[in-house]
């Protein structure tokens, strides 16, 4: 991932809805393509200073939108619409 979330601990929106708000914008602008890699939530969680439990319920909320997948093992991917995982 070459673009990393600015996250704001001082504003009222917690920080999981914030990381959640950037990968929807990246998705949704195609930034990530579908069928892209997710950054593996460990990965991301030392890159930008967040517990891995931030980073899980961002990815959550993108699974529920039906914005990713996650293959357990494999890591989250972007959906790729019309197609089943």
């Amino acid at each position: 991932m070459s673009r990393l979330p600015k996250l704001d601990a001082t504003i009222e929106e917690p920080l999981y809805r914030q990381l959640f708000q950037f990968f929807r914008d990246e998705i949704l602008s195609r930034n990530l393509p579908p069928g892209s890699r997710m950054p593996p939530t460990r990965e991301l969680a030392a890159q930008i200073g967040l517990n891995r439990i931030t980073i899980s319920s961002a990815y959550e909320l993108l699974e529920s939108e039906g914005l990713i997948r996650t293959h357990g093992g494999r890591g989250s991917f972007v959906a790729v619409p019309g197609q089943l995982f």
